[in-house]
């Protein structure tokens, strides 16, 4: 079920709610929801963004707002989402572990554990500005660069929203709904 359209900044928050918004009483499995805003830079990808999260944000169950532009942005944003995430939710202390020595990545494979559990299904995960290539023939380049997918949940539910400036999100791999900004 992949589309890609082109369309000017006018898109609609209608397009973003359909393709982001928990379905409950479907009768089916949830599966995960994609959408990719890609465009050049300063055209409102991000401010689209805040303001879709802040508009549906009594839809889901938590909203996860990671700075994508670094793998080490990347990589601390979570460590700080599993402290406030094991205050506020007890169950999920279960998967994160404890004392703020904790090896970073550890802490992070946690919460992406904790985010695949069945029945932990409407939540919103955007990766704001992942906008360097780390296609192999450019990795060498670039050592901030990383592959956002590493950073999903294992399981095939909830939604994840990823600004950028690059197209290959449409064009490779990933293939999740996108749209380009313009």
């Amino acid at each position: 079920m992949v589309q890609t359209k082109e369309l000017s900044m006018s898109l609609s928050y209608s397009k973003l709610k359909d393709a982001l918004l928990p379905r409950p009483g479907s009768g089916s499995q949830p599966q995960r929801q994609m959408f990719v805003l890609y465009g050049f830079g300063g055209i409102g990808k991000t401010q689209l963004a805040i303001t879709f999260a802040r508009k549906y944000q009594k839809q889901f169950s938590a909203i996860f707002w990671l700075d994508g532009s670094t793998k080490n942005q990347v990589l601390q944003n979570p460590a700080g989402v599993a402290r406030r995430l094991s205050n506020e939710v007890p169950e999920a202390r279960t998967f994160l572990p404890s004392g703020s020595g904790a090896d970073i990545e550890i802490v992070v494979e946690g919460l992406l554990r904790w985010l695949s559990q069945a029945g932990n299904n409407s939540w919103l995960l955007i990766f704001d500005n992942v906008d360097r290539d780390s296609s192999a023939e450019l990795k060498d380049q670039d050592q901030d660069a990383f592959d956002v997918t590493k950073y999903f949940p294992s399981a095939d539910h909830g939604s994840i929203l990823i600004t950028t400036r690059l197209s290959k999100f449409r064009e490779h791999g990933m293939r999740p709904k996108s749209h380009h900004l313009s």
